[in-house]
């Protein structure tokens, strides 16, 4: 996988500019001057040293290993982009500083551009010289995306968005959307009839045209306002009219899996929260699991509140319709939960939904698994650097989703009768769990909208031989019949035996 990466092409640009000696000697001292003493900011470089040697901030690279090292190659795509930003996010990064010598991933990497316009405030903006991103304060259009996002799960459309007058970027923030002006800006009126357009972009320097917009938007107004200086983002507002209400949703629960080599359990949870929008009902539940087939932490009886969650022994405990499973080592990524709820309203036969595990560098993990006639089980899309790729970027049927991140129906779960073991999130009580969902007529699927980050390290959990061939065998003794029908293993390098998040 090094090796691809290593020889990762930018396709269709041309090749970065050096970092020039005048910006590397004034890029420090000028942050320095802008950001609180002691902050962590990263700097998107290609490895240069000077560029991130501060006086009073913290300084790393991006992208970046492990250890903190430049990572030596650059993103697969936006997507592979996005989810190292957010482990590192997660591990305390505050700032991400775009030097205008790395102004060309904007154009190489678009969606990963969009991510920090709608998500992160801007502190300052020099076109020449710099732009530099809050990663702990939230950006005026966060708003917006979170209306859009809504509208899209009342109507299963985008919607259809006037621009009257608005001189900010906003089809180039949210391009999915389909924008259009009046035929002409300079009158106060426009020639629509009532409650015929979505949604409204209008000044809130000209009260009469806002009464205008009230008019003819259906759905409700995006106010704006002008905002100083003229490079960084409007002040900007969502007016939602009192008839649009999102369908009602079913309740999610969302366990998850507590370790002894466990995340900052505070600050993984907040960084679950940021995830879930604000609209979808849902209860956090902590269940403490087996690390790898080790002993199991003291098992949590009574309820305990921390940050809105509670402490469960055993999944039968969740209330929701759906029941999502996430490892200890597992960070869903925005949008993750829209995605999968949509599997499970549009395909009546979805049993199970997982989602696309992502490495801490941005690289794919893996989708699922692959059940063999032998009854083990192979990590799927681990050959895979790019998680934008096209080769697993389609809704399809998996044997098994990832243990550390799948969905499921509580209907299901209550009559296979396998919530007990679920709670454990490993393999093989997956791999059962999914075949008796089969069993009753239902689906396994891989959905590639639902991304999170298992930041994991191989080492963390070592495959205990003589315990995995156990359950291998008691696998193989429960569906022998159904496993006769599955191909033989050819390659065991990539078996889920020996994998960490399996």
């Amino acid at each position: 996988m090094r090796r691809q990466l290593d020889n990762f092409q930018l396709n269709g640009v041309a090749q970065p500019p050096a970092e020039e000696p005048q910006m590397v000697a004034s890029l420090p001292r000028t942050v320095d001057e802008l950001l609180p003493p002691n902050s962590r900011v990263l700097v998107i470089s290609k490895g240069d040293e000077n560029l991130i040697r501060f006086d009073s901030c913290r300084g790393g690279h991006f992208p970046q290993e492990r250890s903190g090292g430049y990572a030596g190659f650059y993103p697969a795509s936006s997507a592979a982009a996005i989810s190292h930003l957010e482990a590192l996010r997660f591990q305390g990064a505050e700032y991400l500083v775009v030097p205008a010598t790395a102004h060309w991933w904007f154009e190489t990497y678009p969606d990963f551009e969009r991510h920090l316009e709608r998500r992160y405030a801007v502190v300052d903006r020099a076109p020449e010289t710099f732009t530099i991103f809050s990663l702990r304060s939230a950006s005026s259009w966060l708003q917006l995306e979170e209306v859009i996002n809504d509208f899209k799960r009342e109507f299963n459309r985008e919607p259809a968005i006037l621009n009257w007058d608005c001189d900010f970027r906003l089809s180039q923030i949210f391009p999915e959307c389909r924008w259009f002006q009046p035929l002409s800006t300079s009158s106060d009126t426009v020639p629509y009839l009532d409650q015929t357009i979505d949604l409204v972009a209008v000044s809130t320097a000209h009260p009469s045209r806002v009464n205008e917009a009230r008019r003819v938007a259906s759905e409700g107004l995006i106010l704006v306002t002008s905002s100083e200086p003229i490079n960084s983002a409007p002040v900007l507002s969502v007016e939602r009219f009192p008839h649009l209400r999102p369908k009602e949703t079913p309740l999610v629960s969302i366990i998850v899996g507590q370790s002894h080599r466990d995340l900052p359990v505070e600050r993984k949870l907040a960084f679950l929260q940021e995830s879930i929008p604000s609209q979808l009902r849902c209860e956090i539940l902590i269940r403490k699991v087996r690390e790898r087939f080790g002993k199991q932490l003291h098992k949590a009886n009574k309820k305990v509140r921390l940050n809105g969650a509670s402490s469960i022994s055993s999944p039968e405990s969740a209330n929701g319709d759906i029941v999502v499973f996430l490892g200890p080592h597992t960070l869903p990524l925005p949008g993750w939960l829209p995605s999968l709820l949509r599997v499970f309203s549009e395909c009546a036969d979805a049993g199970v939904v997982g989602g696309r595990l992502i490495n801490f560098d941005g690289t794919q993990d893996q989708i699922g698994g692959m059940v063999f006639r032998d009854g083990s089980v192979e990590r799927l899309g681990g050959d895979e650097v790019d998680p934008g790729s096209p080769a697993y970027g389609y809704l399809r049927e998996v044997d098994v989703p990832a243990s550390t991140f799948f969905a499921t129906t509580r209907s299901l779960l209550t009559t296979t009768g396998k919530a007990s073991v679920l709670g454990d999130m490993d393999f093989y009580a997956t791999a059962e769990y999914c075949f008796a969902a089969r069993e009753k007529g239902y689906t396994v699927y891989f959905e590639p909208d639902c991304n999170a980050i298992d930041l994991a390290y191989s080492l963390d959990r070592p495959a205990n031989g003589h315990v995995l061939e156990k359950r291998a065998a008691s696998f193989r003794a429960n569906f022998g019949s159904v496993l006769d029908r599955y191909p033989r293993p050819q390659n065991k390098s990539d078996s889920l035996a020996g994998s960490h998040n399996a």
